[in-house]
């Protein structure tokens, strides 16, 4: 059989082995090492289906407004009355497992207010990232992780 013979018998060339492809299984590769497997595609379609819904839920939004309104005068009450008194009962406790607030710093003025509103807000948004009608129960459990993780990152006792 001549060569020519041997090559038209052969199997063509794998998807991979393109150089389109082989930039695209590269490309992925890299992605997968920067988000550790998971795909920002899943990720920006649970966002956006938590968004979406949530845009077309005017009671969600005004309950998450009354929410947000009340919390920030918890917040102010509890402001005043900690800077003039040092045994002042905080307005919200950290949830059990939540330990990085329970350091005796954490109670003096103004770190006090400082991690009371930063609980405060974690709570909003909890309250945000739940309940909202028409969310696929797997999207809502992803965004209320990544909204957990976001504001994990950004705790005051990771900065002061």
């Amino acid at each position: 059989m001549t060569a020519v013979g041997l090559m038209a018998q052969q199997a063509p060339a794998s998807p991979e082995s393109t150089p389109p492809d082989i930039l695209d299984v590269l490309a992925n590769a890299l992605r997968a090492r920067g988000t550790g497997g998971v795909s920002p595609a899943a990720g920006l379609l649970a966002w956006y289906d938590w968004a979406l819904h949530l845009c077309l839920s005017p009671g969600k939004q005004h309950k998450l407004l009354e929410k947000g309104l009340h919390k920030q005068q918890r917040l102010a009450r509890y402001a005043v009355r900690a800077a003039n008194s040092r045994a002042c009962p905080t307005c919200i406790e950290p949830l059990e497992q939540d330990r990085r607030f329970a350091d005796a710093v954490w109670q003096q003025w103004p770190f006090n207010v400082i991690h009371q509103g930063f609980l405060l807000q974690q709570q909003w948004w909890h309250n945000a990232t739940t309940g909202v009608r028409g969310v696929s129960r797997h999207h809502e459990r992803l965004v209320t992780f990544a909204g957990r993780q976001w504001l994990d990152m950004w705790s005051p006792a990771n900065f002061i």
